[in-house]
């Protein structure tokens, strides 16, 4: 089977897995957001999201193992896929290590002095800290799990244990009311028990199917000093990513009541919902653009960073759309009840999230030439300057709309830097992008956009049943727009191919 072919199937199956796990998503979201109350909600959010800040180690150390991994297996070279495996193992140990010293060393400190939140709910934010925490660590020591799972291209295993962890998350979130003890805390025990046995899951299926999964006390020292050093600027960029996404949960706490953080956490969801459906392309073709840089197939790698950045924007455009025009009755139709500042913060993130789908196959391919000392330092920059603009924006008086505001001015800044000097490190022709990307993700957007615009203006009626309509002419004037203009000839004919092949 070629690259394309293996990318198709393989997004089939993560597609596949989507569709099912958002469709069971969106309820649990609804049915928790009943169960906890706003207060109790936004107290799981924030505190998380205080572990979540920290987990840029763990982020940096996945883009590491899985940068180190798929090198090795374009190798072929089978002792040196079982070193680097041997190696990112034991570097997760210690990156476990440090995370939970920094996290319980400052974490309950914080919470006691500078976040708002309620006396009597103090004990049971503590909990959820204390297994936030315990979570973060099960999900770095299956990294290089998850990684040679990934560089194997074996999509199949994360769409059907994904599955199975939806359908057991709602079943938790349903069962909550049968508890009679403290649900916030109930609840965060159930999701480390699930993340547990997920991680677990992933290691078992690489033991028994992958011959490099051995574990061994020796230590490749190239290449764990190769791989500390990629993992020291990767997380430095981590740093700068969470105080941008995660970290504007803290300081919001520090400003606002616990509901606001509620606002928040719908509209990171919101964002996770469209970033998932963007990855789900991103890791079939992830692999294939790293090991064509192994292989010095610079012309293949540009093509397919080029073809990447257009259909994962194509796929966030498709969401984008109808969360964008019809957000209102979307959250009615999903929540029924939601706070303050919702729609505002989820239409402000999804535009973000777009910005990011364009972006991502650069910061792949970027990552394969592995030398990323300034591109990950100043991209760390950028990001982490969102925290002290967002601190002077609320401590000036402006309400929490701010903080979404200066997390996308930065992320323009942000855009550019990781298309311009990631394709320098790749030797991507910057004078191919505005012809192969920026032109076409033009002309589909407009060709979505105007005649939904049309119809809004002939049919002002806000009733919730024109905005299913609105919602699925959205998504049909968007797949047409991107057949007919967003994909040339050899494209569409590929296409057509597979789907007569398979009929």
């Amino acid at each position: 089977m070629n690259n394309a072919g293996r990318i198709i199937k393989n997004s089939l199956y993560l597609y596949g897995m989507m569709i099912i796990t958002t469709l069971i998503g969106l309820y649990t979201s609804r049915v928790v957001l009943r169960q906890l109350g706003f207060t109790d909600f936004g107290i799981y959010n924030v505190v998380g999201g205080m572990v979540v800040f920290v987990s840029f180690i763990q982020i940096a150390m996945a883009n590491a193992t899985n940068r180190y991994i798929n090198v090795a297996i374009g190798t072929g070279d089978k002792l040196l896929m079982q070193r680097t495996f041997n190696t990112s193992y034991f570097l997760c140990v210690l990156c476990s290590l440090l995370l939970v010293v920094i996290c319980e060393g400052g974490g309950i400190w914080y919470m006691s002095h500078a976040m708002n939140i309620p006396s009597d709910r103090f004990d049971a934010a503590r909990w959820v800290f204390h297994l936030s925490v315990a979570t973060m660590v099960a999900i770095m020591m299956s990294s290089p799990y998850n990684s040679l799972i990934y560089a194997h291209e074996r999509m199949h295993v994360f769409a059907y244990v994904t599955v199975v962890e939806s359908i057991v998350r709602l079943s938790i979130a349903l069962s909550l009311s049968l508890f009679h003890t403290d649900h916030l805390v109930v609840y965060a025990i159930l999701i480390f028990v699930v993340q547990v046995l997920v991680r677990l899951a992933y290691a078992v299926y690489s033991r028994y199917h992958f011959a490099e999964c051995r574990i061994s006390f020796s230590i490749d020292k190239s290449i764990f000093c190769s791989m500390l050093k990629f993992s020291s600027y990767n997380i430095f960029a981590g740093l700068g990513m969470m105080a941008s996404g995660q970290g504007l949960n803290v300081l919001l706490s520090a400003f606002y009541p616990p509901v606001i953080n509620a606002a928040r956490g719908i509209s990171i969801q919101v964002q996770n919902l469209m970033t998932k459906f963007m990855q789900s392309f991103m890791q079939a073709t992830n692999p294939q653009i790293t090991k064509l840089y192994v292989e010095n197939s610079l012309d293949d790698m540009h093509r397919m960073v080029s073809t990447t950045a257009r259909y994962s924007f194509y796929l966030v455009l498709l969401i984008s759309l109808p969360l964008l025009l019809e957000m209102e009755a979307l959250l009615t139709l999903w929540l029924k009840s939601y706070p303050d500042y919702t729609v505002t913060f989820c239409r402000y993130m999804v535009v973000i999230t777009m910005l990011d789908g364009l972006v991502y196959p650069f910061l792949v391919g970027a990552a394969a030439n592995g030398h990323v000392n300034v591109y990950y330092t100043v991209m760390g920059l950028l990001l982490f300057s969102v925290i002290p603009l967002a601190w002077v924006g609320l401590r000036m008086g402006y309400n929490p709309t701010v903080v979404y505001v200066v997390q996308f001015a930065v992320a323009v800044v942000v855009c550019i830097w990781r298309i311009a000097y990631g394709a320098r490190l790749f030797k991507y022709k910057m004078s191919v992008f505005p012809r192969e990307v920026l032109w076409p993700i033009t002309k589909v957007s407009l060709c979505a956009v105007i005649p939904l615009l049309a119809v809004r203006l002939i049919i002002s009626n806000d009733s919730v049943f024109l905005s299913v309509i609105n919602c699925i002419l959205s998504v049909s004037f968007t797949v047409i727009s991107v057949w007919f203009i967003g994909m040339n000839n050899t494209e569409r004919g590929y296409v057509i191919k597979q789907i007569k092949s398979r009929l």
